[in-house]
């Protein structure tokens, strides 16, 4: 897991961090702090929505509908991660996976804004 902490922290930089909770009998959280642009981005796409159905064009919700698709492959990525790790014992397997989420976080963070900055493609 020092690994994937020292990658995070290598991509993201120092505001990217890895924390790892364990309590016997109860389970393992595990928390990944990001920069401040990903969750400006996460925020901006979701108020987007209403905008984007208000206007019902293929212009208006193709960059949407992509973008979000996106955040739902990562999210997988993330979901597969943790089955991993806990189906194999905790072998170190998840570095593997790892390093394909923050590639499509990146994107989509980029994405959004590109998307959404003052004269973006679709903000009102």
């Amino acid at each position: 897991m020092r690994n994937v902490r020292d990658r995070l922290r290598l991509i993201y930089g120092s505001a990217a961090e890895l924390r790892i909770e364990s309590r016997l009998g109860e389970g393992t959280a595990v928390t990944v702090l990001l920069p401040l642009a990903f969750v400006w981005a996460v925020v901006r796409h979701l108020c987007a929505l209403p905008m984007v159905l208000r206007r019902r064009t293929a212009g208006a919700a193709l960059p949407w509908l992509l973008l979000f698709g996106l955040l739902a492959m990562a999210a997988l990525r993330c979901g597969m991660i943790a089955f991993v790790e806990v189906s194999s014992f905790g072998i170190g397997t998840s570095t593997m996976y790892l390093s394909t989420v923050h590639p499509l976080l990146l994107l989509y963070t980029y994405g959004c804004l590109i998307c959404y900055r003052n004269k973006g493609v679709i903000t009102e």
